[in-house]
C-alpha cells in the first residue's frame, strides 16, 4: 500500500470509522491538514458545521485520509 505524505493546508477526506457497517459511519468528511505529526499521523481541522468547534480539530492517523479528487 502506497503511503500518500500530505502538506500541511491540503484538503482531504476523513474517515473516522471506515470498515463501519453503517454508510452514515462511513461517509467522509472534509478536512484540512493543520500539522504533520510523528508516526504517520496529522493535525486535521473538520469542515462540518454540525460538530461543535471542539471537536473539529482532531489528531488522525494516515490510514484515516483520503486525497481529495
Amino acid at each position: 500500500m502506497k503511503v500518500h505524505q500530505y502538506r500541511i493546508d491540503e484538503w482531504v477526506m476523513y474517515h473516522q470509522f471506515p470498515d463501519a457497517e453503517s454508510e452514515t459511519l462511513r461517509k467522509g468528511k472534509k478536512a484540512v491538514i493543520l500539522d504533520k505529526l510523528d508516526k504517520n499521523r496529522y493535525e486535521i481541522y473538520v469542515d462540518d458545521p454540525s460538530l461543535d468547534e471542539k471537536w473539529r480539530r482532531k489528531i488522525v492517523n494516515e490510514a484515516n485520509l483520503k486525497p481529495v479528487n
